[in-house]
């Protein structure tokens, strides 16, 4: 096995074994970013969310369960992205994983779970030994996604 990957990432996101090979790009043309506006307590505690306050968490800044919370001309808003899934790293480490051990397509797609993939949007290009190619683009696409607009955190 050879390949290549970023610095601290586990798994290579290029690469190739003796039995297939494989290549990732970003695929930043999907829509899996959501921007809420937040309705926080006047001491900046809690959120509302479904007619109940919740605590926001704090770590180096607040953030509700959907994202980090920033202020902006005196408004609340969070992002939600994808890539900050609790499920992200797991899901994509399993794709390489699937490619890292995968003996043929049909093996590939038997363990990479492609419709359960929740993670960054990558272009997936694969050559197999058995003379099979492929490209997939990979994607979490929120349910909501709404365009260019912000959602009521509410």
């Amino acid at each position: 096995m050879t390949g290549s990957t970023f610095l601290g990432v586990p798994g290579l996101f290029n690469g190739r074994t003796a039995k297939v090979a494989w290549g990732q790009t970003s695929a930043n043309l999907m829509d899996n970013i959501l921007l809420y506006r937040e309705h926080l307590n006047p001491e900046k505690t809690h959120y509302a969310v479904d007619g109940k306050w919740l605590e926001l968490n704090f770590g180096p800044c607040p953030y509700t369960a959907r994202g980090q919370v920033i202020e902006y001309k005196g408004e609340h808003f969070s992002l939600k992205w994808a890539g900050n899934d609790n499920a992200v790293l797991d899901s994509y480490f399993d794709l390489q994983d699937a490619l890292m051990n995968a003996k043929n397509w049909d093996d590939f797609l038997a363990q990479a779970y492609l419709s359960d993939y929740k993670s960054m949007p990558v272009n997936l290009v694969t050559a197999f030994s058995d003379g099979k190619i492929g490209y997939n683009l990979v994607a979490s696409v929120y349910k909501e996604s709404v365009g260019n607009q912000i959602l009521d955190g509410t």
